[in-house]
């Protein structure tokens, strides 16, 4: 896509993103953690299907309802 970030800022926004995300699901904040996962979605960069899979998994196994849904 031609929106998407530059390689090199596109990977250190989906690292910090991803080990944000990890922290509060190791804390059980499962809500806070599909909004970080939504930024990533929403950046439209190299991690957003992954972010938008990891999404699904958390709505599927906490039962926590997917934002905007």
């Amino acid at each position: 896509a031609g929106a998407e970030k530059p390689a090199p800022e596109s990977y250190w926004f989906c690292r910090a993103g991803f080990a944000a995300a990890a922290i509060k699901k190791q804390t059980d904040q499962w809500r806070e953690a599909m909004k970080i996962y939504q930024r990533l979605i929403d950046a439209n960069v190299s991690c957003s299907q992954e972010a938008q899979e990891q999404t699904r998994l958390i709505a599927d196994s906490k039962l926590v309802p997917v934002l905007g849904q």
